[in-house]
């Protein structure tokens, strides 16, 4: 970029000569017919020369100092370059800093003022252990936005569903030990690499409700999903008391 060193400008140095649109990023400045006359043609790139964010129009500004022209965005010549003195401009970015700081200052006690006129609502959101995504999104955005009541609503009804399909789902009981023989339901079905290749793993809910995951045996040839096995493994337990990993051989 043209500036280097942001905080070494002194905008007085700078003198405005026209506007321009950028056409291209590639600008044939030896073919002066593609414009008309009154565009300023500088070392133009497609970016500002000032933040070097992507433009479409430019501001063409001269340094005194050195005759450089250069091409700046409309938002970083009203921003910096209009000011008379580099006092001018640090003044104006300090009061630009300080009513942002204001501002956020006020943004952050509606929230907590919109949180206390909706104690049981946050309380719900703040202590909800699920794993539904647009929930959790909320809950973030939450700290720093105040919702609307359509987000507050959506949030309701996901976590109703949600603790709905929980109470429909069968109560979970402690996995035994030892060389267990189960029967039970396939819940889900993994490859799991190895260092001897790999098995094929399955999830069983058993009939007696705890769950285990084990490997596939040979004798039960191809499962799926949602199919009745009957085996006998070797149970140990997990962080979960209600799943045991499974072995097919002690």
């Amino acid at each position: 970029m043209y500036f280097d060193k942001m905080y070494q400008l002194n905008p007085a140095d700078f003198k405005l000569l026209g506007y321009a649109i950028v056409l291209s990023d590639f600008i044939d400045i030896e073919n002066r017919s593609d414009y008309d006359n009154d565009v300023i043609m500088c070392n133009d790139t497609g970016r500002c020369q000032h933040c070097n964010k992507r433009i479409k129009h430019h501001v063409a500004i001269e340094n005194t100092a050195n005759g450089d022209v250069i091409a700046v965005g409309f938002d970083c010549y009203n921003e910096t370059f209009v000011h008379g003195s580099t006092r001018e401009l640090n003044l104006h970015r300090a009061r630009k800093a300080a009513d942002r700081k204001w501002e956020n200052a006020v943004k952050r006690q509606a929230v907590r003022d919109f949180r206390q006129q909706h104690v049981s609502f946050f309380d719900m959101l703040d202590n909800y252990t699920g794993r539904n995504n647009f929930v959790e999104d909320i809950r973030q955005k939450s700290q720093v936005y105040i919702l609307s009541d359509k987000q507050m609503d959506a949030v309701k009804a996901a976590i109703a569903k949600e603790e709905e399909w929980k109470e429909s789902q069968p109560k979970l009981v402690a996995a035994p030990t030892g060389k267990i023989a189960f029967s039970g339901f396939v819940k889900s079905i993994k490859w799991v690499e190895n260092r001897y290749g790999g098995t094929l793993k399955m999830m069983v809910l058993t009939d007696d409700l705890y769950k285990v995951w084990v490997s596939v045996p040979s004798k039960l040839g191809q499962v799926e999903i949602g199919d009745k096995v009957e085996m006998t493994a070797y149970l140990s337990p997990s962080d979960d008391p209600t799943l045991a990993w499974g072995k097919l051989r002690a």
